[in-house]
């Protein structure tokens, strides 16, 4: 079959070739903008789920029970673990990856977003009650999956995807943000006694400097460590 290529067009002034010709056996453009929301859109929940369950459950966050998209129980670990083994069949695609999250679909990390168990550390990240949230994310849930599965998609599905998104995820973005952008200088005269404990193990080879969050609830620490020197020894050039 003749695949054909996408072909870079100069843009005739600068000599560049910065736009695209798309062939047009390909699909249609709507396609390309579905696919890079859906990219978004599951790529944040799997921060999102990683981030809070890390918070909440440390060293176990990956051994929490789930259900997954075939209806059987375990941890995030062994659920991992088995699609892991079965990837190695074809080491040979695409690139290694190790982190369990990245092999939970969708469906599985909505389930634990919306479960009775878990959405209580989830509710302060979205601006509305849980029975919303399951419903939009199901309705673009609904919409991956066709993608996924080659079936056609309508002009709507895209702007249908875009304003659930937007009526659920901008609060979780918010978020998010928070967590990213952790520039803030902490205080000195901050009294928590995180503070005071960690500002007492500064000593001449070892300076710390901390940052927070615009909503004070995260913290960066950066340890700027000089390695003191012990002996001096000449070497054989006599230097």
């Amino acid at each position: 079959m003749n695949w054909k290529e996408i072909e870079r067009v100069d843009d005739g002034f600068s000599g560049k070739k910065k736009s695209m010709k798309v062939p047009r056996q390909w699909v249609y453009e709507h396609y390309y903008e579905i696919f890079n929301l859906l990219f978004r859109i599951e790529n944040a929940l799997r921060i999102l789920v990683y981030i809070v369950l890390k918070e909440k459950f440390q060293g176990g966050w990956d051994d929490i029970q789930i259900t997954s998209d075939d209806n059987q129980q375990g941890t995030i670990s062994s659920i991992a673990k088995r699609r892991m083994n079965q990837d190695e069949d074809f080491g040979y695609l695409g690139y290694s990856v190790t982190c369990p999250i990245m092999y939970l679909t969708s469906g599985e990390l909505i389930g634990i977003i919306i479960s009775d168990s878990y959405w209580e550390h989830f509710n302060d990240y979205f601006n509305c009650k849980r029975k919303l949230v399951k419903t939009k994310l199901d309705e673009i849930s609904n919409v991956r999956n066709a993608l996924a599965h080659f079936r056609p998609l309508k002009k709507e599905d895209v702007e249908l995807v875009k304003q659930n998104a937007s009526h659920i995820l901008n609060s979780v973005e918010d978020g998010l943000m928070n967590i990213f952008k952790i520039n803030d200088i902490v205080p000195t005269n901050t009294e928590e006694e995180w503070y005071s404990s960690l500002n007492n193990l500064e000593s001449e080879y070892c300076d710390l400097s901390f940052k927070q969050s615009p909503n004070k609830e995260w913290i960066k620490i950066n340890i700027n460590y000089c390695c003191p020197i012990i002996n001096n020894k000449k070497n054989f050039i006599g230097n």
